[in-house]
């Protein structure tokens, strides 16, 4: 069997739109099934399969002032890219995104390819996406490519049940969750060893989820917590850099950044609330057996971070507001971690998934 992954992102791309796509090409090798990769990321070494760049040139095409997707211009690349290479068939091809508008190509590829199956693999919802407020023009135009694009489809996966229900179209959709890749991962059984406890951030934080109440909290404790930041680095940290409990550590390669967040006694994640919202961070968070603060601007215990984390014993959530911050900080210092057997939220178990339907359809 051999499968056509067809995504903006890959590897060597650091940020997270790169790893699900990434694991499943570097894995599905072990299942019997050939993959081929076609991404705009300019690749660095060799792979132990065809990867090929198609780097977005960037054209105009007839809605380019309105339509800001990478995908969208990007489509044009890949259609030339097909047409000056002579590639075999593929029994399935999977386009995942964001970017989304790229999809677009499952009808000419089912063309040239003849008998293969198109699998469109929503990272986010494209059509509606409630963290986004946009204008009622905008979000008709957007619905409507999104119920073409799955019209075209022969399978379509998303991460979660409520990014599901956002997706524009009745036909079935299977969820295939993100998770963990567990061949960076290596639990350490050494006690930490540093005095103060230390509270860890990975990723981006944007405008709708502001950490500051938080950090104001652990400046009243700084004789006795620490906050490290990993990744993007963000205005809001503007006013604590001067503080010795506040440290920025830039951002790091996957594999280096478990090795750092290993360390911590605690991890926390910023939420905005809406059902969708997801992030790979909780199931690393989850992978290292770490004590888990969410804050949330919605209703804690709500959405998809709820439907992943309510089998897991250590985690604490709470409002964007002093008082339940302040509890919950409490609350998890003296937290007894509890063991848990976390193999349903690797990657590995994921991959699976998508095997199975592989196989099975």
């Amino acid at each position: 069997m051999k499968i056509l992954f067809i995504s903006y992102f890959f590897d060597p791309y650091p940020g997270v739109g790169a790893k699900r796509v990434s694991y499943w090409a570097d894995e599905i090798l072990n299942y019997g099934i050939e993959p081929t990769v076609i991404t705009a990321i300019e690749q660095k070494g060799n792979k132990p399969y065809p990867v090929h760049y198609v780097p977005n040139t960037k054209r105009k095409r007839k809605f380019s002032l309105f339509i800001k997707d990478e995908g969208y211009s990007w489509e044009l690349d890949l259609v030339d890219f097909f047409e000056k290479n002579n590639l075999s068939n593929f029994d399935y091809i999977l386009i995942s995104g964001g970017p989304f508008m790229h999809m677009g190509i499952s009808t000419y590829l089912k063309k040239i390819f003849k008998g293969t199956k198109v699998i469109l693999d929503f990272r986010d919802p494209f059509g509606i996406n409630p963290r986004y407020k946009e204008s009622f023009l905008k979000s008709f135009i957007k619905k409507y490519f999104d119920r073409n694009f799955c019209k075209n489809a022969d399978d379509i996966i998303t991460v979660n049940k409520f990014c599901k229900d956002l997706i524009q179209t009745d036909q079935n959709i299977q969820v295939i969750e993100n998770g963990f890749d567990e061949r960076a991962i290596k639990i350490y059984l050494e006690q930490n060893v540093h005095d103060d406890f230390l509270i860890c951030h990975a990723g981006s934080l944007y405008d709708d989820r502001d950490p500051r109440l938080f950090l104001n909290l652990l400046k009243e404790n700084s004789s006795l917590i620490k906050f490290e930041q990993y990744g993007n680095d963000t205005s809001f940290f503007d006013n604590y850099r001067k503080y010795s409990f506040f440290s920025y550590k830039g951002r790091y390669p996957y594999q280096e950044l478990i090795g750092h967040l290993n360390k911590a006694d605690a991890c926390v994640l910023f939420t905005l609330g809406k059902a969708f919202e997801s992030t790979t961070k909780v199931f690393d968070y989850i992978a290292l057996n770490k004590r888990i603060l969410i804050v949330t601007e919605g209703e804690p215990k709500t959405g998809n971070l709820h439907e992943i984390t309510k089998v897991y014993p250590n985690v604490v959530w709470a409002q964007n507001n002093e008082i339940t911050i302040k509890k919950a900080i409490e609350t998890l210092v003296n937290m007894e971690v509890k063991p848990f057997d976390n193999s349903r939220f690797s990657r590995k178990y994921s991959l699976g998934q998508l095997v199975k339907l592989l196989t099975e359809s």
